[in-house]
């Protein structure tokens, strides 16, 4: 038998922008339901909260299925798998919700069946062993298991068996090797070790894959797992996906006209020197701060202030304490420049944004800072928060 090198197929976490826009949708097995309805229902697939940088999309985008066998694909990776050997699989058609763009791109939902490496294992010629956790510790404490496996079902048989037997809640069987019986460019595996590599293929996927499509998702080599192969098998189906032609579509996006604003605003004030204009002429308790982040507060936020009125699960800075929030403007560039005036402690804020059409004058309305997940959001009823 022969051992290629494998790759686990993972969507692109981060790049040179940070986190990259992800979708998400609930994922969730339904007891009694077959494996391919598990995850047909609904069209639509929304971005997450997530996200650092510009507005950009893949063609395998980040998406939050980690422990299922499931990518979310753009037409011309659908169109690129359909030259491939895939095991048991199903494209479902949906239309994804993006963030601060517009793209006629088709996606689908590529469900592929589940522990395909365990499907095709060479039963006749492969022993196992089982462990009773998945620490260092149990692994060196493996014993073999002696009843003879020939297929999957005897192998979740035996697993109910043992964890009877030994009076256990949990027992985890593994090969001793991964031989398998059939070559396919894509498997499939779960073990709660490797969470979020569930998608495996071999070098010369990874290749053919790089070629077609640079730089649109991360291989990591597989170096827990001892997977051979029919050394011909492999041959074949290497040289067949060597030689396929493919001529993609490229992704057209359209990013929204205010993100583009805004970013071209954020460019234009972080490469000069921002002054107050000459007409300014505070001598108000805020002035001092305005000169000191060259910034005008709106008259209702200072009455606002001065009522001295307190704010539900926030803590209002002192005057001299406001300050400018940076964090935020790689994928929010509306918020350059924007001041932070309250607090809850834990790292969620209040603030103000610059007007739309000014450089210092900051807008009354009240932004929602969220730490947890990076949005911001306008306090549309501020009663909720003013005490």
């Amino acid at each position: 038998m022969f051992k290629p090198e494998y790759y686990y197929l993972i969507p692109t976490q981060s790049d040179e922008h940070g986190l990259t826009h992800g979708y998400r949708t609930y994922i969730t097995k339904r007891p009694g339901v077959e494996e391919f309805e598990q995850f047909s229902r609904g069209k639509e697939i929304k971005y997450d909260s997530y996200r650092e940088g510009p507005p950009r999309l893949y063609e395998i985008p980040r998406f939050n299925s980690l422990i299922f066998p499931l990518l979310l694909v753009s037409e011309n990776i659908k169109t690129f798998l359909s030259n491939l050997k895939l095991p048991e699989h199903q494209f479902f058609s949906k239309r994804l919700v993006h963030y601060k763009l517009h793209s006629e791109t088709n996606f689908f939902l590529l469900q592929i069946k589940e522990d395909t490496l365990l499907d095709y294992l060479d039963w006749e010629n492969v022993d196992f062993y089982y462990t009773l956790g998945q620490d260092q510790r149990s692994m060196e404490a493996k014993k073999q298991v002696q009843t003879k496996l020939s297929s999957k079902k005897d192998f979740l048989k035996e697993s109910d068996r043992l964890k009877k037997e030994l009076n256990v809640r949990s027992i985890y069987i593994y090969p001793t090797s991964f031989s398998q019986s059939e070559q396919f460019d894509m498997i499939t595996y779960q073990d709660a070790k490797v969470s979020g590599k569930v998608i495996l293929v071999p070098d010369y996927f990874k290749a053919a894959f790089e070629k077609h499509f640079p730089d649109q998702v991360t291989f990591k080599k597989v170096d827990n797992l001892d997977i051979s192969v029919n050394e011909q098998a492999y041959l074949e189906r290497k040289s067949f996906v060597e030689k396929i032609e493919f001529n993609s579509t490229p992704l057209e996006i359209e990013v929204e006209e205010e993100y583009l604003f805004y970013s071209a605003k954020m460019n234009r004030l972080s490469t000069q020197v921002v002054e107050l204009p000459e007409s300014y002429q505070g001598t108000d308790e805020f002035a001092e701060k305005e000169r000191t982040l060259k910034k005008i507060f709106p008259p209702e936020f200072k009455a606002f202030i001065r009522s001295q009125k307190s704010l539900q699960n926030f803590q209002l800075n002192s005057i001299k304490d406001f300050y400018i929030e940076g964090n935020y403007q790689s994928s929010n560039p509306e918020t350059y420049g924007a001041v932070i005036f309250a607090e809850d402690g834990s790292g969620e804020g209040i603030g103000l944004l610059l007007k739309k059409d000014s450089d210092v004058e900051l807008d009354e309305q009240w932004y929602y800072f969220s730490h947890e997940d990076g949005n911001v959001f306008p306090l549309t009823d501020l009663s909720d928060y003013i005490e």
